[in-house]
């Protein structure tokens, strides 16, 4: 759902100048790739796939050196400098950028960057993003949590989500963005921001298109992804 989210604000924000693809299975998007390279790939993170993402980016390194541009965000991206910093140089030292919080503009501002000119994507700061000039960490203006979700078109009601629904995966929703508490057990109580819905009828009609979906699996669950519901 997250990276269908991204994928979804981009196609909106550039249409056509744009194709996009989502992909859960590593095997299937390696295949994929070598059939058609992309030029731009977004690798969500989390502390329990670092050695995916690791191992994926060895993987596009080797396939295609340069000629890929691999951007990382997610929960784990930290909002620390010398975690940042760390994440670039050792963890993920093959990756060109981070974004971070929430991820579908500053993701957007590096695509309009490479649609205007791919040579100089990473000379100037970009808002909401992290890169590496040699050792010199750049930190682009933080866009922190301002999505206005009312602009947010639904990743299920265009049809992004299909392939994952015709599987064995279970359906996620998210209603709102943000928790208005700072416990300090959770990765949320650390960010400031504001809580925000989605539109309350595109909610009712993500509700109605995944029930119809999944009729025939009424044993699979779906899940309310809200940070506080």
């Amino acid at each position: 759902l997250a990276i269908a989210n991204i994928a979804q604000y981009a196609k909106q924000t550039f249409g056509e100048q744009i194709n996009v693809s989502l992909f859960k299975s590593v095997d299937k998007f390696l295949d994929q790739a070598a059939q058609n390279p992309p030029e731009v790939v977004g690798l969500s993170v989390y502390y329990w796939n670092i050695a995916i993402n690791q191992y994926l980016i060895k993987c596009l390194r080797e396939m295609f050196g340069k000629n890929v541009i691999i951007i990382l965000g997610g929960p784990t991206i930290d909002s620390d400098a010398q975690e940042q910093q760390r994440y670039l140089s050792t963890v993920f030292p093959g990756a060109d950028a981070l974004t971070l919080n929430e991820g579908e503009v500053s993701f957007s501002n590096i695509i309009e960057k490479i649609l205007g000119n791919r040579e100089t994507v990473f000379k100037d700061p970009i808002d909401g993003a992290i890169f590496l000039d040699g050792d010199r960490l750049v930190q682009g203006p933080p866009i922190g949590l301002t999505m206005d979700l009312s602009t947010m078109g639904s990743p299920y009601l265009s049809g992004l989500m299909d392939e994952f629904m015709n599987s064995d995966y279970h359906p996620l929703i998210q209603t709102s963005r943000f928790c208005p508490y700072t416990c300090a057990f959770c990765v949320s109580g650390k960010n400031r921001g504001k809580l925000r819905g989605y539109p309350i009828e595109q909610v009712e009609e993500e509700l109605k298109y995944v029930s119809k979906r999944y009729v025939d699996r009424p044993h699979h669950t779906m899940y309310i992804v809200d940070e506080n519901f």
